[in-house]
């Protein structure tokens, strides 16, 4: 009887402990991924602007830190994809993006220095590893996926740019994003005439 009672106190013991450690581990991942979105170029950015600009001010700030950021992964794909790829279209291509957006980049920074806005240091974590993934693709896959990718990502930056035309209060913010308009559109034309070129992608 002693015996009995004994296994089963064990066999209870484990089992609490079991639920213990499951929710240890829970919250420890938890807590690890929190921290480490807290360590993205782009929160860290978002959160310097929360603190030290007010409410009209971050609405600006984060069109602006958006807008970097994804200037700043479209200058480093395309300068990959230069590297990467021997289609000739594609490499025109990239080079006319990574010329492009390194002025872009160039022109928000100063803008965001004189308005004491924040901007993302570098490319998020998400953003390397879409950089990463391209060593483990075909030539075909690398040439379509950059250009139907820049086709999808025009798109969105001009619905972003038009937002922030719209919704900015700081006048030489919203003047920026209403003269870079006419660029975005340019370069939709020229992703759309290089994917027309391109081979159907195999499925």
């Amino acid at each position: 009887m002693l015996i009995k009672k004994g296994l089963t106190l064990i066999y209870m013991r484990i089992q609490n402990f079991g639920r213990t450690g499951l929710l240890f581990l829970f919250f420890g991942a938890s807590l690890i991924a929190c921290n480490n979105d807290k360590k993205e170029p782009d929160k860290v950015a978002d959160k310097k602007n929360e603190e030290n600009l007010n409410n009209n001010n971050q609405q600006d700030a984060k069109f602006l830190a958006d807008a970097y950021g994804a200037s700043l992964f479209e200058m480093n794909l395309s300068d990959n994809i230069r590297s990467i790829t021997t289609d000739e279209n594609v490499k025109s291509l990239a080079t006319s993006m990574t010329v492009a957006h390194t002025d872009i980049d160039s022109q928000i920074t100063r803008l965001a220095a004189s308005k004491g806005i924040s901007l993302p240091a570098s490319i998020t974590s998400a953003q390397s590893d879409k950089l990463a993934a391209l060593k483990t693709k075909t030539q075909d896959d690398v040439n379509k996926d950059y250009v139907t990718g820049l086709i999808a990502d025009r798109k969105d930056a001009i619905s972003l740019f038009e937002k922030a035309t719209a919704d900015c209060t700081d006048p030489d913010i919203k003047e920026w994003f209403k003269n870079a308009l006419p660029t975005l559109h340019q370069h939709l034309d020229m992703a759309n005439a290089c994917n027309a070129k391109l081979p159907a992608k195999k499925k």
